[in-house]
């Protein structure tokens, strides 16, 4: 049914829930499927961890960094515990999939731990503890994710009339996943003992979803899979390229822009780059992940593709998507890197020119191939490299949106700006972040734009994006 407004009072009488969140998209999606799951369950989120009942923490494999915030995380929610010992503590997610051991080991406070494909049995587990009967925790790498398995989602089907059964709370912006896993196993990557196999959505499933979505007031939606562009592969129904997905959300009445991330070098086909020139809703944005410019590494990584090649495809889509963004990530230090593979990578960065570049340095994770590797780069050197790259990349970055100043562009306005509330502050279709005034606010009401679509003149250009003012 259609959520009423929740009144001040009515929250208050209901007990509270809080999530934490690390890592990627996915995961941020996969905390709103846990937020669904305890709204229905009657819960109510809180700011304060301290006041909350349920305790979930969603967690990230991929670095070492984000598994260490987890437990110093925990070690803060062990003197809550002590206070409350009815407070109930989970860990979710990426890391609760392959550590599930060692965090009953490290936090034996730790009520239960739900791996990746897995949230939809979160209620029974917290009634479980709560009722103080025996708990299964559900994650486990004896029992990997397959291709069959796709986890079930709240929201995602309109089946009655418009809004009656949507569950999804209302937003401008969603995330929508149209696939699971990944099939790449690149030698650094935790992902497909984490996420499992790839395995894809059916088609209708996900324009049912979006509709539902766009019924109730989104406007962009971002494609969410580890490699988005490998979508279709094992369908029932057959055999689902991208580009045809992409078409025909293109033509759902209501959605106005459609992101998608990330896709994979390997994957990404001539018809995704026509598809991204000809759909009008597709926005200029591509997010690219090259990891390092160097073959021999790129084959050690198990990548599948060469510098070449990353290169031809970010040839075809300038060619073909004037004024296109293109964006990366980047990983310095993998095992055997060379000073010339490093400034190999250096000057692909200085030629390509992104737009920004997500950079970080190889972290190990146990039970991947590169961690078993004998040549691993010292820790000192990797942030050498990375502290440099992260000049050379933030200086091309801002050298780009300076060069934009002067350029009236589109904005879908999001709200007020948390720096500035006097500003309004939305995204354009590059995906740069603008906060931007309305120079005759007594004429028109800034907050009558937001929701929309407007146009908006750049007047200053810096690192995280622009400055501008309303043009319309």
């Amino acid at each position: 049914m259609r959520r009423e407004p929740i009144m001040p009072e009515t929250i208050q009488n209901r007990p509270g829930y809080r999530i934490l969140t690390w890592g990627c998209q996915m995961n941020e999606e996969d905390s709103e499927q846990m937020a669904l799951y305890l709204e229905e369950m009657g819960y109510a989120p809180v700011d304060d961890t301290a006041e909350a009942d349920v305790v979930l923490l969603n967690t990230c494999s991929v670095r070492q960094k984000p598994e260490d915030k987890v437990y110093s995380k925990l070690g803060e929610l062990r003197e809550m515990k002590l206070a409350r010992p009815d407070m109930v503590i989970g860990v979710c997610g990426c890391m609760a999939q392959v550590e599930s051991a060692q965090i009953r080991k490290r936090a034996p406070f730790v009520d239960l731990v739900v791996g990746t494909g897995n949230i939809a049995a979160i209620p029974n587990l917290i009634r479980s503890v709560k009722e103080r009967r025996p708990v299964t925790h559900y994650a486990s790498r004896i029992a990997p994710i397959t291709a069959l398995d796709l986890p079930p989602r709240k929201g995602a089907v309109v089946t009655d009339v418009p809004l009656r059964s949507i569950l999804r709370k209302q937003k401008l912006k969603a995330h929508v996943p149209i696939m699971y896993g990944c099939d790449k196993f690149c030698t650094f990557c935790i992902v497909p003992f984490t996420r499992g196999r790839e395995r894809s959505r059916p088609t209708a499933e996900i324009l049912t979803e979006i509709r539902g979505l766009a019924l109730q007031g989104t406007r962009e939606v971002t494609l969410l899979g580890q490699t988005v562009n490998s979508y279709g592969k094992n369908l029932a129904e057959g055999r689902v390229p991208f580009a045809s997905l992409l078409e025909q959300i293109d033509a759902i009445r209501g959605i106005q822009r459609i992101r998608f991330t990330s896709p994979y070098p390997r994957d990404f086909t001539d018809d995704l780059i026509e598809a991204i020139a000809r759909l009008p809703k597709v926005c200029e944005h591509v997010h690219l992940p090259l990891q390092v410019a160097d073959d021999a590494l790129l084959e050690r990584m198990h990548r599948g593709y060469t510098v070449a090649r990353y290169r031809e495809i970010v040839g075809k889509l300038r060619a073909a998507v004037p004024g296109i963004a293109i964006t990366t990530d980047i990983m310095l230090g993998f095992p055997g890197e060379t000073d010339e593979q490093y400034w190999n990578t250096m000057r692909f960065v200085e030629e390509t020119r992104f737009d920004a570049a997500f950079m970080f340095a190889y972290s190990i994770r146990p039970g991947t191939k590169a961690a078993d590797m004998d040549d691993q780069v010292p820790h000192d050197v990797k942030i050498d490299r990375l502290s440099r790259l992260v000049a050379l990349q933030n200086g091309i970055t801002s050298e780009i949106n300076k060069s934009q100043v002067g350029q009236v562009m589109e904005v879908l306005v999001e709200g007020r700006s948390q720096k500035d509330p006097s500003k309004l502050s939305g995204q354009t279709r590059t995906m740069k972040t603008v906060n931007f005034i309305v120079p005759d606010p007594e004429t028109r009401s800034p907050d009558s734009l937001i929701g929309k679509l407007v146009p908006v003149r750049m007047t200053e250009g810096h690192l995280t994006g622009f400055t501008g003012e309303y043009a319309g």
